[in-house]
């Protein structure tokens, strides 16, 4: 993945309210997707969503023209808003989240880290690093 000059590669992480496990199998179908999807549609070039019941991480190339924080609140925001449409369950996301600057040359091992949560914490191989 080269990196074009106008973008930055971040990685974000955030929880479920009171880290509920609220993202089961059939909601992860559906909101990974539109959470890569919303990202875009705020401009970033390209995004990898994954996660487990109660916390997502999305790794985007995020443009020079948007902030972390501009993007963070609509993804989660029009994530939620769905989220709520769709089940009887209330849905809240955590008010805070995570984000990392990943150089270019780590992009593939992140990459590989967001795809493969469910089996990340399966094995309880989480890299505490970046969960931290």
């Amino acid at each position: 993945m080269q990196s074009r000059r106008q973008e930055i590669f971040l990685h974000f992480t955030w929880s479920t309210w009171d880290r509920i496990p609220l993202i089961d199998s059939a909601t992860a179908d559906w909101l990974w997707p539109m959470i890569g999807e919303e990202a875009r549609r705020n401009g970033c070039s390209w995004a990898v969503v994954g996660g487990v019941a109660d916390h997502v991480h999305v790794l985007c190339a995020l443009p020079a023209t948007l902030s972390a924080s501009d993007l963070a609140h609509r993804v989660k925001g029009a994530s939620s808003r769905v989220a709520n449409q769709r089940s009887s369950t209330p849905f809240r996301w955590q008010g805070g989240y995570g984000v990392f600057s990943v150089s270019p040359p780590d992009v593939p091992a992140v990459e590989a880290y967001v795809r493969n949560q469910a089996r990340h914490h399966g094995e309880a191989s989480t890299r505490a690093d970046w969960e931290w």
